[in-house]
C-alpha cells in the first residue's frame, strides 16, 4: 500500500487513495474481519456470546495495518463521515468505504458504489458497508494507477 500511495501521490499529490470514518469500528468492520475477526462464534444456527473475536490476534493485526497507514500519513490522523464524503465528491479521494445510506450524494458526483464481501465472497451483516469508486474526472486517472499498481504488485491474487 505504502508503495502504491507513493506512486499516485508523485502523480496526484491533492487527492488521497483511499478514505473512510476508520474510527468507527463499523467502518473498520470489514478491514477487521479480513483478519478472522468476529462478533460471536456460530455454532450451527446460534451464536456463541460467551466467545468474542473482536480482539482476536488476526483482528488486532488488521488494527494495527489501519494504524500503520495513520503514522505513514496515507491516512489522515482524524476524519468524519461527512468529510469522507465530501471528499470523495469534490474529487479529493480515489476509494472510500461508506455507508448505503450515504451514496446518494457521492453517487450524483460520479462515484460507483459495490456492497462489501468476506475474503471468502460470501455476503455479510456489514454489507451496507459499501466500497466506492470515484469516476470524477480529477480522481478516475488517480484510481485507474491504484488499480494498476496493485494488480502489479500482486498479480496472482488480482
Amino acid at each position: 500500500v505504502k508503495s502504491v500511495n507513493k506512486v499516485i501521490k508523485a502523480k496526484h499529490p491533492h487527492v488521497a487513495m483511499i478514505l473512510w470514518g476508520f474510527n468507527s469500528a463499523y467502518y473498520s468492520w470489514g478491514i477487521l474481519a479480513s483478519g478472522g475477526g468476529y462478533v460471536f462464534s456460530a455454532s450451527g444456527n446460534h451464536y456463541n456470546a460467551k466467545d468474542v473475536g473482536v480482539a482476536n490476534s488476526g483482528a488486532v493485526e488488521e488494527l494495527c495495518q489501519i494504524l500503520a497507514l495513520i503514522q505513514a500519513g496515507i491516512l489522515p490522523k482524524s476524519i468524519t463521515c461527512s468529510r469522507v464524503k465530501s471528499e470523495i465528491c469534490r474529487g479529493k479521494a480515489a476509494m472510500i468505504i461508506s455507508g448505503s445510506w450515504a451514496t446518494g450524494e457521492p453517487r450524483q458526483s460520479g462515484v460507483t458504489f459495490w456492497p462489501g464481501t468476506d475474503p471468502r465472497g460470501q455476503w455479510q451483516a456489514w454489507t451496507a458497508v459499501r466500497w466506492g469508486l470515484n469516476s470524477v474526472p480529477q480522481a478516475a486517472q488517480v484510481r485507474i494507477s491504484i488499480c494498476l499498481n496493485i494488480y502489479r504488485a500482486f498479480p496472482s491474487q488480482v
